[in-house]
């Protein structure tokens, strides 16, 4: 049976304590650690909390990171309303995301930072939304398949989404219709904004974790957002729709996982798949916030069958990839060939990145490769 480190233990009491107001026990208690996972699943300011509440002595440099989270949580959300209201000024329709959405739900909205602020517009609204944004400082950036990213200093990053999720991954065909499955309601401002029904913001949470959870990884922020969300909705959700809509895009079992680790750590019931669940939450505390590039290589040595073929694919991606990153390739797919140049050099700015990936592919082990393929199964994919 899988067994957590005491600093995972630990992590999870101080999140309890600011939670459920629990005190348990913290057991051979090393606040560096502490720190160091913190920092990892961005989830800083909720530790910061729950050490002061059991009076350890916080480090100043912790403390001073904190406090500037603190204040970058309570800037995007006020940046958040001003684009919103631009947005409804200019007649741009709108979807605040993920973060956004979530944010709200908290105790605090200093305990759920983000590292973005994502938004969804209809895609013939692009040119008005970067003439919107440029008005209020922002700059473009890039973009990233089904996203484009905006600048403004000193830290703000925004995502402007005219897709769900990126057309590489089968789940995004479940949005084709997506303006005509959300509806208009009211925000704390008066402002007129498209929101999903509370059952459908779960389901595409789920399917945004998948995203990250089947590559990557995902991180601990991630099932306390979905333990607040849970938490703030019960007496909304309809689990019958829910469970038979994820059952569509085969992501139910990775549902009932997540309602499986919420449970342990949260209202600590032990089921019977109870080493299922301490092997999700193990590699929840490995992947970080986001995923992590050794876990992503593993998932792709697993998908395409060996260590050559994933290197392979990962210098000369599918076609299905390839015209999601660039467009033009839906038109014109003859220039292929081009466009795997074109991917090659600019991926040069990215050498050490790419090079860190290639060592993790060679480090990668036969336990690694089965854990993983053990992992995919608990959550039901291939």
């Amino acid at each position: 049976m899988t067994i957590l480190s005491d600093q995972k233990r630990n992590i999870l009491s101080l999140v309890q304590n600011i939670f459920l107001k629990e005190k348990n026990e913290l057991i051979n208690l090393n606040v560096e650690e502490i720190y160091k996972i913190a920092k990892f699943h961005s989830i800083e300011y909720i530790i910061y909390e729950g050490l002061k509440n059991y009076n350890i002595n916080i480090d100043n440099d912790f403390e001073k990171r904190c406090m500037i989270l603190a204040t970058k949580s309570v800037n995007q959300s006020l940046e958040l309303n001003e684009i919103k209201n631009a947005f409804s000024i200019n007649g741009i329709d709108f979807m605040p995301l993920k973060g956004a959405v979530l944010q709200k739900l908290y105790p605090r909205i200093e305990y759920r930072n983000m590292t973005d602020i994502d938004i969804l517009i209809r895609k013939n609204d692009v040119e008005k939304a970067a003439k919107v944004l440029k008005e209020l400082s922002y700059k473009y950036d890039s973009f990233s398949g089904n996203h484009y990213v905006f600048t403004k200093a000193p830290y703000m990053h925004l995502e402007l989404h005219i897709d769900l999720i990126h057309k590489s991954y089968d789940t995004s065909t479940y949005y084709n219709d997506i303006w005509n499955s959300v509806r208009i309601q009211h925000d704390d401002n008066n402002i007129n904004e498209f929101v999903f029904t509370d059952n459908d913001f779960y389901i595409y949470h789920i399917i945004h974790m998948a995203k990250h959870f089947c590559v990557g990884g995902s991180g601990l922020r991630t099932i306390i957002d979905f333990f607040i969300y849970l938490k703030e909705k019960k007496d909304y959700l309809d689990f019958e729709y829910i469970d038979n809509e994820l059952e569509k895009v085969g992501l139910k079992k990775l549902s009932d996982i997540v309602k499986d680790c919420i449970d342990y750590i949260f209202y600590h019931q032990e089921k019977e798949n109870i080493d299922d669940i301490l092997t999700i939450i193990d590699y929840i505390f490995d992947s970080g916030t986001y995923g992590h590039t050794k876990n992503s290589s593993i998932v792709g040595v697993v998908k395409e069958g060996n260590k050559k073929k994933y290197i392979f694919r990962r210098l000369f991606p599918t076609y299905k990839e390839m015209k999601a990153r660039f467009l033009v390739l839906e038109k014109v797919p003859i220039l292929l060939p081009i466009f795997y140049v074109v991917r090659i050099v600019n991926s040069l700015s990215r050498i050490r990145v790419h090079k860190n990936r290639y060592v993790n592919v060679n480090n990668i082990t036969e336990d690694d490769i089965n854990e993983m393929k053990r992992i995919r199964e608990i959550i039901g994919v291939d």
